[in-house]
């Protein structure tokens, strides 16, 4: 799905790393917190990797979601959040957005052209084929998402809760043991899920992302108040 036509206020915005490309929207992602903690997914067993040693990898990202022909990108995500984390989103504007691409890392000011609503983070990654047909970039739309109600999975996989105040502790280990994880006071697991004693997590697409902006120290992660 062509990113232009999901987000037309963004063709008005005069940087290179937008404008005059073809950009072909990916999926959208929500990551999500509300006064005390952020929220994360676990992937889908189906998506773990196992590698020899038995050891296993869980990715553990935002909420993800794809959009098709005719929906509107945050009512489609944020239908994802009512039925899934049964929790009532909130959209926050942010007059700038974060842009990574390769190596490239950037924060844009777009607080002209917020409305309709603005993704803050976009993730462009090149497409597998090349052609004619193939755009420039594949894009991940990536919203901060406040949340009003403490969530709960149903149709997600199982969900990783970590405190706002130690989230620098968490994002500055590559991966994590789950047991070692868990026996943090300030993460835990929410959901029916039962993970593997082995297993480790890992950040995958939305918290890799946002993971890497706080590494190149353009994202605070701990902020006061309900703003991420």
């Amino acid at each position: 799905m062509d990113f232009f036509a999901v987000f037309p206020q963004l063709r008005q915005a005069e940087t290179p790393y937008l404008a005059g490309r073809s950009l072909r929207l990916l999926s959208l992602a929500a990551l999500a917190y509300d006064e005390t903690n952020y929220y994360f997914e676990l992937s889908d067993e189906r998506y773990w990797v196992r590698a020899s040693d038995e050891q296993t990898t869980i990715g553990v990202g935002g909420a993800q979601t794809r959009l098709t022909q005719g929906q509107e990108p945050l009512p489609t995500l944020f239908r994802y959040l009512r039925e899934a984390w049964h929790s009532e989103p909130e959209y926050v504007p942010q007059r700038h957005l974060y842009l990574l691409e390769g190596e490239e890392a950037v924060v844009l000011d777009v607080g002209a052209f917020l409305q309709p609503a603005t993704p803050q983070l976009l993730v462009l990654t090149p497409p597998r084929l090349g052609g004619a047909e193939m755009p420039d970039a594949l894009v991940q739309a990536i919203y901060f998402v406040r949340l009003r109600t403490e969530p709960y999975p149903s149709g997600a996989p199982g969900m990783l809760q970590v405190e706002r105040e130690r989230m620098e502790r968490f994002l500055a280990e590559d991966r994590w043991p789950i047991v070692e994880l868990l026996a943090q006071p300030w993460a835990s697991l929410l959901g029916a899920i039962s993970l593997p004693r082995e297993a480790y997590v890992q950040p995958v697409l939305a918290l890799r992302a946002l993971r890497r902006l706080w590494r190149e120290g353009l994202f605070p992660i701990v902020t006061t108040g309900g703003n991420a």
